[in-house]
């Protein structure tokens, strides 16, 4: 990656998780703008599926609030 500037830092209520198996966590996000990027997406973890590149304008419908939250940021940085 190359050319990466720092959009907005996400923490706090708006970050608050839980999960089907009980585990609850606040998440930390920095959201990033990439310029340039090279190489292969590679996942490094057993709870990944997949991995993608999407355009913002196809994005499913079935986001988490988190991400909704993370998504909605971005517009305001595209517009």
């Amino acid at each position: 990656m190359e050319d990466i500037k720092i959009l907005d830092i996400f923490s706090g209520e708006k970050t608050y998780r839980k999960y089907p198996n009980g585990d609850e966590l606040y998440v930390v996000s920095v959201l990033c703008e990439i310029r340039k990027y090279h190489g292969t997406l590679k996942i490094n973890d057993d709870e990944s599926k997949k991995l993608e590149w999407i355009p913002i304008h196809k994005l499913p419908d079935n986001l988490s609030p988190v991400t909704k939250n993370y998504i909605e940021k971005i517009k305001e940085y595209i517009k």
